[in-house]
């Protein structure tokens, strides 16, 4: 409707409360993620997959929660040894994938983990990454499995008691 002083026409948007619509709720998408960003660390981030071969598949489909608790600890386990190796003690956020992209079995996860630690003082020590990994990717995956095939080994002993 044009104003009834000036005879100027001004369209106003009703809300659709859709976050991502720009008119509507863009701002307050702007705003979380504004807030999101002043709570990263003062480092960059790498992003690092732990997957699981297609042989073990059956185990994860008949005993889930002890291949994927397998699969955390020895992750866990790998980048906290990764980290002693340069005196830090690291963090990292995990998220898990059972399926991949063509929606078969495909566990594995994706980890958010910081470049840099806490030393033993209780500083905040940058780690020297020499290229784009934050650790030797065949060095980690030795690693990794002397760490999952106990894990997992633990676990189903556990079990069968």
């Amino acid at each position: 409707m044009p104003c009834s002083s000036c005879g100027t026409l001004h369209i106003s948007y009703n809300s659709c409360r859709n976050r991502h619509c720009p008119q509507c709720q863009g701002h307050t998408r702007v705003q979380w993620i504004q807030k999101r960003e002043a709570e990263l660390l003062p480092t960059v981030y790498y992003h690092v997959v732990f997957t699981l071969p297609a042989e073990l598949n059956p185990l994860c489909l008949e005993s889930p929660r002890l291949v994927y608790g397998a699969l955390f600890e020895s992750a866990w386990q790998t980048l906290q040894k990764m980290g002693a190796a340069k005196n830090l003690q690291l963090g990292m956020i995990c998220i898990l994938h059972t399926w991949g992209q063509n929606l078969s079995l495909h566990p594995h996860l994706h980890c958010i983990v910081p470049g840099a630690g806490i030393d033993a003082k209780g500083n905040w020590q940058k780690i020297d990454a020499k290229d784009k990994f934050l650790f030797p990717v065949k060095a980690m995956g030795k690693i990794y499995w002397q760490n999952m095939l106990p894990a997992y080994a633990s676990k189903i002993i556990m079990t069968k008691r």
